[in-house]
């Protein structure tokens, strides 16, 4: 990313970044971009504005000095076509952590995906959780492995093991909005 100035993206409100081709599975340009902003030494922890970011490499945006400048304002997080990804690792998932004013996190088409986060239950604002087309996840954690927050999960075109354990929840707690397509 030659010619990138990191200090661009502090007053950015709304990000959206993707390859070109979903064939070039070695590419990532998210993850050159948030490489770029992590070694920056010209930005401190907490120095972005972003509200909604939206990206196709979870790797990219899952590491502790990411997090922590998302952490005070990022309130929507959609990974899209992540096709690298299968099990995020231990750092990934306590950078997650991090970001404690997340209240939409969503997978969309990580069609290597086998797991959501562990740590799901940690995101205290979380109030949706959308898992699109993530079709080798092959099941939810239990309701208390959720956010204690969380008032929606919504599954279209999943795996039949989750469906019918989202199906489960529903019927455990009609409270908590579970929507299935």
């Amino acid at each position: 990313m030659d010619g990138f100035n990191p200090l661009i993206t502090v007053n950015l409100k709304k990000l959206q970044v993707h390859t070109m081709y979903r064939d070039e599975a070695g590419i990532s340009i998210a993850g050159n971009l948030f490489s770029k902003v992590a070694r920056s030494k010209l930005m401190r922890a907490g120095s972005f504005d972003l509200e909604e970011l939206n990206v196709d490499s979870i790797s990219a945006v899952l590491t502790p000095p990411i997090c922590s400048h998302l952490a005070a304002t990022l309130h929507t997080l959609r990974f899209s076509y992540d096709q690298r990804m299968a099990i995020l690792t231990e750092e990934q998932e306590q950078a997650l952590q991090l970001l404690t004013s997340l209240q939409l996190l969503e997978f969309h088409s990580c069609d290597n995906l086998r797991s959501l986060p562990q740590g799901l239950r940690g995101l205290s604002s979380l109030k949706r959780l959308v898992i699109y087309s993530c079709t080798e996840i092959v099941s939810l954690p239990p309701k208390e492995g959720l956010s204690t927050s969380l008032e929606e999960l919504l599954l279209i075109f999943c795996s039949p093991e989750v469906t019918e354990q989202a199906k489960k929840l529903k019927e455990a707690d009609p409270w908590f909005s579970v929507k299935i397509y």
